[in-house]
């Protein structure tokens, strides 16, 4: 290690040795990457919190989409099930599919419970 001469050579004084270049290269390149290497990690992770929200936009969205469809088929359903159990949907097709009838009004006999 050297040490540097001081401008009067009568006067000594002691200096601490001179820090290598490569070392103070090295320490100034850590604190280089440290300074960049933190917002760019915080950077990358707000983009993916970013892409995480949108994807689940996305899959609400196209959520929302198929219970409205699922609603309306459900409708749709309700009223076809309706029409399918009218009473005179059901007597017109006993009366062509089956043969029945209607019984005469004479022939209907009330039985009370006591």
């Amino acid at each position: 290690m050297r040490f540097k001469r001081t401008a009067s050579p009568t006067r000594k004084e002691i200096r601490r040795p001179e820090t290598p270049r490569f070392i103070t290269y090295l320490l100034t390149l850590s604190v280089f990457a440290g300074t960049i290497s933190i917002p760019v990690a915080v950077g990358f992770f707000y983009v993916k919190a970013r892409l995480q929200v949108l994807e689940i936009g996305y899959q609400i969205a196209e959520s929302e989409k198929r219970f409205k469809e699922i609603t309306r088929e459900n409708e749709r359903l309700s009223l076809e099930a309706a029409v399918l159990k009218s009473p005179e949907r059901i007597g017109t097709l006993a009366g062509q599919s089956l043969g029945l009838a209607w019984p005469d009004p004479g022939r209907i006999r009330v039985i009370s419970s006591r």
